[in-house]
């Protein structure tokens, strides 16, 4: 049976072994099949790692990120596969000669790392389109449009990194002009329809129970439209 998470630290460390594997995988030292197999456990495992997290009542940030936008498994495993190559040093040394010293990533190395089946990459085409997920909610961030498409850099988002380390907060511009409430009041003292009060009450159990995911609650000022 899989364990949980005890922090985000240790997921990234998980995250960090797979990719060394990955990278192996594509030198293919004579070892790729191996590698391979045990390529596809440590994704399961995480995983499984992941969903027991979430039933112990907590959850990995990055896991979270997924669920928020929606993310397919491959999706979420290039924000990890980008994470690692962002803040691993040793990882870094695996990639030797397919990423520049001090550069970032490619979308070449990218789906060469994730997308490694014909029914993978297939996926690729959607998922690492400029209007993907990815890129259309900013999660990772794309470089030079005049470069071929392959060649272009791809690298994860400032907060992408923050919650991949465990840091928990307001995106430091949001946080300039907006704070973050743990335990927002009710609502009861808003003057609106009892039909429609119940509707957003349902919706925001829902979003808590079952998507477990934060939800946004937009204030302003009297006459501002946002309460």
């Amino acid at each position: 049976m899989a364990t949980s998470y005890v922090d985000a630290r240790e997921y990234l460390d998980d995250a960090i072994a797979l990719v060394e594997r990955m990278l192996g995988r594509s030198r293919d030292d004579g070892r790729a099949a191996e590698l391979e197999v045990e390529i596809a456990h440590r994704e399961e495992l995480m995983a499984a790692r992941c969903r027991a997290t979430a039933v112990a009542g907590r959850r990995v940030p990055l896991d979270l990120v997924g669920t928020a936008f929606g993310l397919s498994p491959t999706e979420l495993r290039v924000l990890a596969v980008l994470a690692a190559l962002e803040l691993s040093a040793d990882v870094r040394r695996a990639a030797g000669a397919l990423v520049e010293t001090a550069g970032p990533a490619t979308l070449g190395l990218v789906e060469a790392l994730v997308y490694r089946s014909p029914h993978l990459r297939s996926a690729s085409a959607e998922e690492l389109a400029e209007d993907g997920r990815l890129f259309t909610h900013s999660l990772a961030e794309l470089g030079d449009a005049g470069l071929p498409w392959l060649a272009r850099s791809v690298r994860p988002a400032r907060r992408v990194l923050e919650l991949a380390l465990g840091r928990l907060r307001l995106d430091i511009d949001l946080a300039n002009i907006a704070h973050l409430v743990e335990d927002p009041a009710d609502g009861s003292q808003l003057t609106i329809d009892a039909k429609v009060r119940a509707s957003v009450d349902e919706a925001v159990r829902r979003q808590l129970s079952e998507a477990r995911t934060a939800v946004p609650l937009l204030v302003g000022p009297s006459g501002a439209g946002r309460c």
